[in-house]
């Protein structure tokens, strides 16, 4: 039985991971050492990496054991909720002469105004009262077909007591350039309310109003990173990490009449084809106290290459600042064991699923902020790729099995004997 034990802990040990496995490393610099540590990953981490899901890294103490360790919001995917119509009256249809209180069945849903206040014959009263979680974007729409106005948005949960939650916000439906230009969402605070009042400069018909609110899971904190890019014609090309799932493009525009037509395409390496996955529109148009502005491209995608380009008819100047926001990720370590600490990254053969240890990490998002020093060669570059070399783990592993077998076999034989002779 001994023999078996040791053979099974050897079989076990061979799966082991240890520093050498990694290309490269940096040390962790922190104050305290033990409890809950969290570290910023880098973006020249991620380009180290080989594994999209980043799970070829691993910490490690000073005697080289493995630290239990969790990446932060690894798995949460962010999906948009749907948008639904919520009703809404105007204060021209409220208005009843001196009378200080006001009903109103307005689709489904009665608003009652105790107080008409300081409304204005421009307001709406928007009933936000079927509306479960808190509203993200306020899509307004009108049969104008030429306008741009800003909307002040109040809050309010007794139609009383008004308090602004956002000003000047701009929508707008218009031509320019042979190309329409419409604005009709308005981006929301986290706030939760009864009751919205949208006070406009001057009249304006609404057709419908739809909200949609945010979703249910929490997506990963946004980081911003300059872009160096290489001038093409008509365009421009640069090059990210794989591993950075890019959220959006944003463009540095001057406070002038702009309107660019651009396409993005993108691939995984530079022997692929290039894909367009984007059409999109950035602008700035307008006067200084009113403008209409686009700076930015949602992408949320996570190519090596990507390339800007001008549409037909359309040109993209040499000169223009761009940068993009990835979705940043924190490694969560136990420091339990003996300082200094390593972070270890870059490997094709040696990976750990951070949810293993979930369960150990219950104070996520609270341990003591850490710092990484500089990258230094671990394992070498070698380990980022898969090697053709005489398998000795893969001998190792199957000749223990075969004397786990021989050995089982051999202790049923002589259980068998035994009970043969009695």
């Amino acid at each position: 039985m001994k023999t078996f034990l040791i053979l099974f802990f050897s079989f076990i040990s061979l799966f082991a991971l240890n520093k050498d496995d990694f290309a490269y490393s940096k040390d962790i610099h922190m104050q305290n050492n033990a409890g809950l540590v969290q570290i910023r990953l880098s973006t020249d981490i991620y380009k180290s990496l080989v594994y999209s899901d980043l799970s070829d890294m691993a910490i490690f103490d000073a005697t080289g054991k493995m630290m239990p360790q969790k990446l932060t919001l690894a798995t949460m995917k962010k999906r948009d909720s749907k948008t639904k119509e919520v009703p809404f009256v105007s204060f021209d249809a409220l208005k009843s002469g001196e009378k200080q209180e006001v009903r109103l069945e307005y689709k489904g849903a009665q608003i009652q105004m105790l107080s008409l206040g300081d409304t204005q014959n421009e307001d709406y009263i928007v009933d936000l009262r079927g509306v479960e979680k808190e509203v993200k974007k306020l899509y307004i729409s009108s049969e104008e077909k030429k306008y741009m106005l800003f909307v002040n948005i109040e809050c309010s949960d007794t139609l009383e007591k008004w308090r602004v939650i956002k000003e000047k916000a701009v929508i707008a439906s218009f031509d320019f350039e042979n190309s329409r230009l419409q604005r009709h969402s308005i981006e929301m605070p986290f706030i939760k309310c009864h009751y919205l009042r949208l006070r406009t400069e001057k009249k304006f018909p609404i057709s419908k109003i739809r909200v949609q609110e945010y979703p249910k899971s929490i997506e990963a904190p946004l980081e911003k990173e300059k872009v160096r890019y290489l001038n093409i014609k008509n365009g421009l090309e640069f090059e990210v990490s794989k591993n950075l799932r890019i959220q959006d493009l944003y463009f540095t525009l001057e406070d002038k009449e702009q309107l660019y037509k651009l396409e993005v395409l993108a691939r995984d390496s530079k022997d692929r084809r290039w894909k367009k996955i984007r059409e999109a529109q950035i602008y700035s148009i307008g006067s200084k106290d009113k403008r209409l502005e686009k700076y930015h491209i949602h992408l949320n995608t996570n190519y090596n290459f990507y390339r800007v380009q001008a549409q037909e008819s359309s040109y993209l100047p040499k000169e223009l600042p761009l940068s993009y926001t990835y979705q940043r990720q924190d490694l969560c370590f136990l420091a339990q064991g003996e300082a200094p600490y390593t972070l270890a990254f870059g490997s094709f053969r040696s990976r750990l699923l951070s949810k293993d240890n979930a369960k150990l990490l219950v104070k996520e998002g609270l341990g003591v902020q850490a710092s990484l020093g500089e990258k230094e060669l671990l394992g070498g570059q070698e380990k980022l790729f898969k090697i053709k070399e005489i398998p000795t783990r893969k001998y190792w592993v199957w000749c223990s099995l075969v004397l786990g077998v021989l050995l089982l076999g051999f202790i049923s034989f002589s259980l068998y004997k035994q009970l043969d002779e009695k």
